[in-house]
């Protein structure tokens, strides 16, 4: 009956036909893309609720695209319904545009999703529990790529379990975004590795950047690292200098311009002092500046 009455004049049924087969596959694309990112990293309670519920929609959207199945099982619905046929091809189509909608609110959801998993993450952090706080970020990574903090925070989190190669990767993502931090932290791993001269236009193009002071600091500190690698002993001493007029309480900056100092023949009682006094070996960079620091005062002191 429905067949005919589509081939009667002034029937739409091909028109409805063609919407809805342009709709469930927009939906079935998306549904896809949905599913891959969830099911990248092993999903918690509220990713598997997710999962579910996006699957079962998209089930019933592949049902529908398959065809003569989906629009039997339909036809017979609105049959049961008591729906004039002229009718039926214009429901089902508004019927998949609901599921569709569904698929395209989740879909929009994916950055605020991100913003928990990474803040859940950043907790699990700062707890100790390494292994949870990677598989969140990661979940944010994938619901959304382009989440610069996600990628720094993974970083920092790579470095610290001493996976170099990875951080490397997640600062220089976090980098394209534009986060001021990655520039400093990815030459700061190169600084470590004995790299100046790739770290410098790092350095260099993060001042650019920002005006957080916190930053600044970093970026001023590792600069003058960098050039004391260099032996740019001069150079060293202004960013150093700049970097303790930031902040005059943190250990790093004195101690490296105490280094700078002393390979100009300039030795600083003071900064060495300085140096020991507020470093704390619970960091391994300051740990190794403490038994310097130590070393030269007792010199110093000698030679008076």
């Amino acid at each position: 009956m429905a067949d005919k009455a589509e081939k009667q004049p002034g029937s739409r049924g091909w028109f409805w036909n063609i919407l809805t087969y342009l709709v469930t596959t927009a939906g079935i694309v998306v549904g896809v893309d949905l599913l891959l990112r969830l099911i990248k990293v092993t999903p918690d309670i509220l990713g598997t609720l997710i999962f579910v519920l996006e699957l079962s929609i998209s089930a019933v959207l592949a049902k529908e695209g398959a065809g003569e199945t989906g629009r039997k099982n339909l036809a017979n619905l609105m049959k049961r319904m008591k729906l004039p046929p002229e009718h039926w091809k214009a429901l089902r189509f508004f019927l998949v545009s609901i599921f569709v909608l569904l698929l395209f609110i989740f879909y929009n959801q994916l950055p605020g999703l991100a913003v928990h998993y990474n803040n859940k993450g950043l907790s699990q952090y700062q707890q100790g529990l390494l292994k949870s706080a990677e598989n969140d970020y990661l979940r944010a990574i994938n619901l959304d790529p382009d989440y610069t903090a996600a990628h720094y925070n993974l970083g920092l989190l790579y470095e610290e379990i001493g996976d170099r190669d990875q951080a490397v990767v997640e600062y220089r993502l976090a980098m394209i975004g534009g986060l001021d931090a990655a520039y400093n932290n990815l030459a700061h791993l190169y600084i470590l590795e004995d790299k100046p001269d790739q770290a410098v236009p790092l350095l260099l193009n993060g001042l650019d950047l920002t005006t957080d002071e916190k930053v600044l600091y970093s970026l001023y500190k590792n600069l003058g690292w960098a050039r004391l690698q260099q032996e740019r002993y001069i150079e060293a001493e202004n960013s150093l200098h700049k970097a303790i007029d930031l902040s005059p309480d943190q250990a790093a900056a004195h101690c490296l311009l105490a280094r700078a100092l002393y390979s100009m023949d300039k030795p600083s009682l003071e900064e060495w002092e300085s140096c020991l006094f507020l470093a704390d070996g619970r960091n391994a960079d300051e740990d190794v500046w403490i038994g310097l620091a130590r070393q030269r005062i007792m010199e110093l002191e000698d030679g008076e």
